[in-house]
């Protein structure tokens, strides 16, 4: 049943989180999911280094440049190592990402309990299990970077609008108030960022800002 609600989210979110909502299901699908995932990032992550690593080789080699200067940055990642980190890191990220959700979602009345947004934002997760198979298939089989970042930008849409639908319906509140409860903490997070980068830049002074272009445009 949980793998039928996994394809089902793709064709109808709506009635679908509903049922998987309403069966209180346990979070071992949705844990289960966090591993698949984490492991499609880690060979994702792993391969995308390799490849930055050959371009950075190849475009020093052109340069007459002495690679070695990169020292660490060069060595080949582990591809367990890889899998392992991302799988610790996508496990983190789902459990912060629905406590945040969670807590907006309280904020503009919501009803759902932690766990009802924890199996929301997994489920949606299955959205980016296929954005990862077809990075492994365009980037890795194709090498065709450019054609996969449109496509993970689409899957990306595509994903948010699903954990908008589920936020909406695990809350039983208004599609206008899942959209706040989603999208204002980015937006929160967004402003905190770029106001952080303006108070470095405003401490720093013109001096500063004249050191970096020197730097930038030696003699």
């Amino acid at each position: 049943m949980a793998i039928e609600y996994a394809i089902n989210i793709l064709k109808s979110p709506s009635s679908t989180f509903r049922k998987i909502l309403d069966s209180k299901e346990g979070l071992k699908f949705p844990f289960l999911i966090v591993l698949v995932s984490g492991i499609i990032a880690g060979v994702n992550s792993y391969y995308y280094k390799l490849s930055a690593i050959a371009h950075m080789k190849a475009t020093y080699a052109k340069m007459g440049l002495d690679i070695s200067t990169l020292g660490h940055l060069m060595l080949e990642p582990n591809l367990i190592n890889q899998i392992a980190r991302m799988i610790v890191l996508t496990l983190l990220s789902w459990i912060l990402l629905g406590f945040i959700i969670f807590i907006f979602s309280r904020l503009f009345k919501g009803k759902s309990s932690f766990k009802g947004i924890l199996t929301v934002t997994r489920y949606v997760q299955v959205v980016s299990i296929i954005g990862g198979i077809v990075s492994v298939v365009i980037f890795i089989g194709l090498n065709q970077l450019l054609l996969d970042g449109i496509i993970q930008f689409i899957i990306g849409i595509w994903a948010l609008v699903i954990l908008i639908i589920g936020v909406r319906e695990a809350n039983k509140f208004s599609t206008l108030r899942a959209l706040g409860a989603v999208i204002l903490p980015f937006i929160i997070f967004v402003v905190i960022i770029v106001g952080l980068v303006i108070t470095v830049i405003l401490k720093a002074g013109p001096s500063a800002l004249a050191g970096m272009g020197s730097i930038s445009h030696p003699p």
